[in-house]
């Protein structure tokens, strides 16, 4: 606010000048009707033979921390629902020229994210809220402005490159229905908070805080009570109530894909297994180039020059089974405690033999290998699988 147009306020309220008259001049004189408005605003309405300045709005330190805090909140939301619904089309639409596949397990981060940001947004938004239907004034933040400007051209930057990005596919020929799906996501989600804080702006400026109908008389409103434009329309709680929804049902879909810390917990010891037996396949490889011969039994693989991490159970300590069926050949062995669902499966790195080599069910499974090596196209040397 212009200090010259403060004190011409302050002198013409002392001079006995009614709001009205004062606005009405000063608007004729070219100012512009939000900054008349503050101007008044600044005095209190209370009868008293001087002006009454009223208390100066501030952003205290911990609504700054409200804001810093709710946007934060905002962005982390927004990017993992993104990761989880990106996550869901690769699981419905698989394409099949690419190479990566869906895994549940790259969803916990942003499963984690969601549910400890979202609510806390959510509670963020109401407390600010609450603070605004107390305070009118609260909403003239300065930091909040700012952050909410600094929202609106990241979401608007964002909105604007998917659309590129769309347009450059469709005219390479490589726009496939899981790409478009995935832009809509982007779009979806950057054009949310674009329209919902782009709303939020505009409602303010039409707000007229602790102003009668009339916006310049004197004395309290009507209704006792300070006039916030109205309740939320009908229009922006729907919207809110589908965004709760969308997220909500997001994280329970890919909770039900993770399973349980349980569940996970196994297929961690599983592939620990998986891990172990490769690494003695390796070594028995070793072996064979050193000796000529198969080792007698895994114990001879402890020598230094044959890297083995483990050669036991990991949850068990149990030794891994191994028994000669050739003078080229074995069989390894291990007990599994879970079933890797196929989109897993197809995500876990493939090992010897084959790309379902190392493919179990939960129990004793026992893998057959020859010594007989193949280069990969890699430069990796791997065991090739007796055929049944």
């Amino acid at each position: 606010m212009s200090n010259e147009l403060y004190t011409f306020v302050k002198e013409a309220l002392e001079k006995g000048q009614s709001r009205s008259a004062i606005q009405q001049a000063l608007q004729r004189a070219g100012w512009q009707q939000e900054e008349v408005q503050k101007a008044l605003a600044s005095f209190a309405e209370v009868s008293f033979p001087v002006p009454v300045p009223k208390p100066k709005p501030y952003l205290q330190a911990r609504e700054a921390f409200l804001f810093l805090i709710s946007f934060i909140t905002l962005y982390t939301t927004a990017f993992s629902f993104g990761i989880l619904i990106f996550a869901f089309i690769e699981k419905l639409f698989p394409d099949p020229v690419s190479y990566g596949f869906f895994s549940p397990r790259g969803l916990t981060t942003a499963l984690a994210s969601i549910i400890i940001a979202f609510p806390l947004y959510l509670f963020m938004m109401w407390r600010l809220a609450k603070a605004a239907s107390k305070d009118p004034e609260r909403r003239q933040s300065k930091v909040g402005k700012w952050l909410t400007y600094i929202t609106l051209v990241i979401a608007a930057g964002i909105i604007i490159g998917d659309l590129i990005a769309v347009l450059a596919s469709l005219l390479s020929g490589e726009l496939t229905s899981r790409f478009v799906l995935k832009a809509l996501t982007v779009l979806a989600i950057a054009g949310s908070i674009f329209g919902y804080y782009l709303w939020s702006l505009q409602k303010e400026e039409k707000e007229k805080p602790a102003q009668s109908p009339k916006g310049i008389k004197a004395g309290p409103p009507q209704s006792g009570k300070v006039s916030l434009g109205g309740e939320k329309p009908i229009a922006a709680r729907i919207f809110a109530g589908m965004v709760v929804v969308a997220v909500a049902s997001a994280v329970v879909y890919g909770l039900t894909l993770v399973g349980t810390p349980a569940q996970q917990r196994l297929i961690q010891f599983d592939e620990r297994r998986i891990s172990d037996l490769q690494q003695i396949t390796y070594a028995i490889d070793s072996y064979w180039e050193r000796n000529k011969s198969l080792p007698e039994s895994l114990e001879d693989l402890r020598d230094p020059r044959y890297y083995v991490q483990s050669l036991s159970d990991p949850k068990t300590g149990e030794p891994y089974e191994y028994q000669l069926t050739s003078a080229t050949a074995y069989e390894i062995c291990a007990t599994f405690e879970a079933v890797y669902p196929q989109d897993e499966a197809q995500a876990m790195p493939r090992y010897s033999g084959g790309m379902s080599f190392w493919d179990h069910g939960i129990g004793r499974t026992c893998f057959s290998l020859e010594v007989r090596k193949l280069m990969t196209p890699t430069g990796e040397i791997v065991p090739v699988p007796v055929k049944p």
